[in-house]
């Protein structure tokens, strides 16, 4: 491979990964804040004598997540770019909804730790 066609990619990737590590910052952030306000949660449902797991509650988590992303990929366009803006909205659908599962999963050990450490 030709050493200008090497540089100019690893510039490329360069800027790109450091976005990326932005991102995954902000992500951290808002992740440790989320877990500390589920475990507030936590502490609320134990006065009040409330299940941690709220089926319903999770369900319409999913539901916004993935009528946010359906509307991030609701863009007019030509139908080829529609199909390939529908492929990668199911995807992505996909994947939230495994991730923000293993969130809320977490976020329940969280909170049944926190209740039983109180105990």
């Amino acid at each position: 491979m030709d050493a200008n066609i090497e540089a100019h990619f690893q510039a490329e990737l360069s800027v790109l990964r450091t976005q990326l590590n932005i991102v995954d910052e902000k992500l951290i952030t808002l992740l440790v804040e989320r877990f500390s306000l589920t475990n507030e949660i936590g502490k609320l449902k134990e006065i009040y004598k409330h299940p941690i797991y709220d089926q319903m509650r999770e369900a319409s988590i999913i539901q916004k997540l993935t009528d946010l992303i359906g509307d991030q990929y609701n863009l007019e366009a030509d139908k080829a770019t529609k199909l390939e803006n529908d492929a990668k909205k199911v995807q992505l659908i996909a994947c939230i909804t495994e991730i923000y599962g293993e969130i809320m999963k977490q976020s329940k050990i969280s909170q049944l730790y926190q209740l039983y450490q109180t105990k």
